[in-house]
């Protein structure tokens, strides 16, 4: 049985519940204690060495000082949303694609398949969905809201079409 550690981090734009496996980070995503949905994965709130790899680089990030990924990603989902997870990871930081890029990239038919699997991305922030586009550069639809994206991008010197 998996033993699954959480902990949590005060961004700019809100707290982060970082959950961390032996394997690696499962899961980064925004948290509203307010909301009280129910923990998929039963984590403990204890630390473990992967936290603090993954704060340095959370503090990095939002300093606008991006660093090298130094602790093992072990996301859970298909094969396919794994691929895709995997693409986005080479987004570079300032930069976008498109949706029908990426599933260009995929040699996958559908668009709307990838935004699927996109939506489902584990490891926000870190492995950036936000990045990701409709046609023509417009600004579309993001998990964590619209403004929060929004505020990644500007972060990172993006701009964008307003739909």
């Amino acid at each position: 049985m998996t033993l699954y550690l959480k902990q949590f981090y005060e961004s700019p734009m809100g707290l982060l519940s970082i959950v961390v496996s032996e394997e690696g980070l499962v899961e980064l995503d925004f948290y509203d204690p307010k909301e009280e949905a129910p923990d998929p994965y039963g984590a403990l709130e204890q630390v473990h060495p992967y936290h603090e790899k993954v704060k340095e680089w959370l503090d990095h990030y939002f300093a606008g000082d991006p660093i090298t990924i130094s602790f093992p990603l072990a996301p859970q989902g298909t094969a396919f949303q794994e691929r895709v997870w995997q693409l986005l990871r080479e987004i570079p930081y300032g930069e976008t694609k498109t949706y029908g890029q990426l599933a260009q990239d995929l040699s996958c038919g559908s668009a709307q398949a990838v935004g699927q699997a996109v939506g489902r991305n584990p490891l926000t922030i870190l492995v950036p969905c936000h990045r990701v586009m409709g046609k023509d550069g417009q600004l579309m639809g993001y998990a964590s809201g619209l403004d929060r994206k929004r505020w990644l991008l500007h972060h990172e010197g993006i701009t964008w079409k307003e739909k």
